[in-house]
């Protein structure tokens, strides 16, 4: 992505949300991006998405946190909702790395059972 992003013209490229393609005969077909961030309301990231069965939902893309650019990668993603949601969350540690401290932190024993009388070890 770092090498890519040196580019002008793919950066531009990555940047769009949705291009017109005409065709020789004056057919006009529109194409929208499929990265999902693109269309919030955010800091902008360009990126590229992308699926394999083998790799599943994967998106790579980059952000400019004011302090310098970061990079993100989201490989093996089993939903498109998953993998926006992790794609999101990294980009919001770019801009606020202090957040990823909340990664550390333990989480809470959510829906864990244990027979009465017995603790975990």
């Amino acid at each position: 992505m770092k090498a890519a992003l040196s580019y002008p013209l793919i950066r531009d490229i990555l940047a769009k949300k949705m291009c017109v393609v005409r065709t020789s005969a004056g057919r006009e077909i529109v194409l929208e991006n499929s990265n999902h961030l693109l269309w919030e309301d955010r800091t902008l990231i360009i990126g590229k998405t992308g699926y394999t069965g083998n790799a599943r939902h994967c998106f790579v893309g980059a952000m400019d946190t004011g302090s310098g650019m970061v990079i993100t990668a989201v490989l093996g993603a089993r939903s498109r909702t998953s993998l926006w949601r992790a794609a999101e969350m990294l980009a919001d540690i770019g801009v606020h790395p202090e957040l990823a401290l909340l990664l550390d932190a333990p989480r809470a024993n959510r829906g864990a059972k244990q027979a009465p009388g017995r603790t975990r070890r």
